[in-house]
């Protein structure tokens, strides 16, 4: 029955061996597993008992390892979905970034447009003052010479009769 018990706690460990490879893991027991081919065992022990704490350690071991390899793993997940998502929100901020440059560049384009058409619209204006200015001017003269020509008509007129009443 022990011999039979001993080849079982030996099967286990050397299954459990398996998934740790090129790891000793040593006992409180006076002798310590052997390390053979990277793989763990528990082989030269005297009794079941020692045999059995040796599997018992070096399962518990083998389970202690795998929940830190799947820590890592999740740690390392963890790290990876938010290294991509500190990158997503750079992304998303530059892309934001260059929205409202863009954005700044089309208001003072057009805020320039229109300045450009005001200062535009204003010479327009002062052009057609000055017309203005010169129709009126060209108006007054016009009058001015036609006043003129009256009044030298009149006095034309006037002399006509003086020499006509002279003669």
């Amino acid at each position: 029955m022990t011999k039979r018990r001993l080849a079982e706690s030996r099967s286990r460990t050397s299954d459990l061996s398996v998934l740790m490879p090129s790891v000793c893991h040593y006992t409180t027991s006076p002798k310590k597993p052997q390390c053979k081919k990277n793989l763990v065992t528990c082989s030269g022990f005297n009794d079941y008992h020692s045999e059995l704490l040796c599997s018992e350690v070096v399962g518990f071991s083998v389970f202690i390892l795998i929940l830190a390899c799947f820590y890592r793993l999740e740690t390392e997940k963890s790290a990876t979905q938010d290294f991509l998502k500190f990158k997503e929100e750079e992304e998303e901020q530059q892309q934001q970034q260059q929205r409202h440059e863009k954005q700044e560049e089309e208001e003072e384009k057009q805020q320039q447009q229109q300045q450009r058409q005001h200062a535009k619209q204003e010479e327009e204006e002062e052009q057609q003052q000055q017309q203005q200015k010169q129709l009126a001017k060209q108006e007054e003269e016009a009058e001015e010479e036609q006043q003129q020509q009256a009044k030298q008509e009149e006095e034309e007129q006037q002399q006509q009769v003086k020499q006509e009443a002279q003669e």
